[in-house]
């Protein structure tokens, strides 16, 4: 005790420390930081993970347009159109044979000095309905041949699908602009003109139906009305 310790060699108590102690604790210490380290390393690379998890999270880019999807677009854009062909080929064949038909009713009804006041109250009642119906299906077989546009209008941004869009680009000036946007993204345009073809398709076919069903029902109820008399 009555040498003299130096101060390196005292621990927080103020009391004299054994150099294996000494070195004991010196070894603990250095484990402490090598478990430390990577805890560290470990916590800054989640950092990293954490900065960089949002550009991960980022929405991908939309894939292009598959050319199989686009065959099979214009494959039944040119049904469609062919379909349109013969539903007009029908209303015209339909509408020639309502001239007939009216053509021939009244040259047998004028030909005998006739008319609907001889006939009876059922009669005249069948009589009327018929004429009422061949009437009718003329409007709508003449609609079924009416020219047809699509329902909305060009903007610009927008694809060319149809003559109507490339009149509105030339009058708006961005022809080439349209072009462009239709050579960038073809498959918009396909489906547009594919919406609207088959829009005016079944519009056609059902004023072909209707004026068939209305034709079919005059040609039956005028004999009919003749023969009751």
């Amino acid at each position: 005790h009555g040498r003299g310790v130096p101060a390196a060699a005292l621990d927080d108590s103020g009391l004299a420390a054994a150099p294996g102690l000494r070195l004991h604790a010196d070894r603990a210490s250095a484990a402490a930081a090598r478990h430390a380290r990577p805890d560290s390393a470990h916590g800054e690379g989640a950092g990293v993970m954490t900065a960089v998890a949002p550009d991960a999270a980022s929405p991908a880019p939309p894939a292009p347009p598959s050319p199989a999807r686009a065959q099979v677009c214009e494959r039944l854009l040119a049904d469609l159109r062919t379909e349109i062909a013969r539903a007009d080929s029908k209303a015209a064949v339909l509408v020639a044979a309502l001239g007939i038909t009216a053509g021939v009713f009244s040259g047998l009804l004028a030909g005998r000095d006739w008319s609907p006041d001889a006939l009876s109250a059922v009669g005249a009642v069948v009589w009327w309905a018929g004429t009422l119906a061949l009437a009718l299906s003329l409007p709508a077989l003449l609609l079924a041949v009416l020219p047809r546009y699509r329902s909305g209008s060009w903007a610009p941004g927008q694809p060319l699908s149809y003559f109507g869009d490339i009149r509105r680009a030339v009058e708006a000036g961005r022809l080439d602009t349209a072009l462009a946007d239709t050579e960038a993204d073809p498959l918009a345009a396909l489906t547009t003109a594919l919406t609207e073809t088959s829009r005016i398709a079944w519009r056609k076919h059902q004023w072909i139906r209707a004026g068939l069903i209305t034709f079919c029902t005059g040609t039956l109820l005028l004999p009919a009305s003749l023969l009751i008399g």
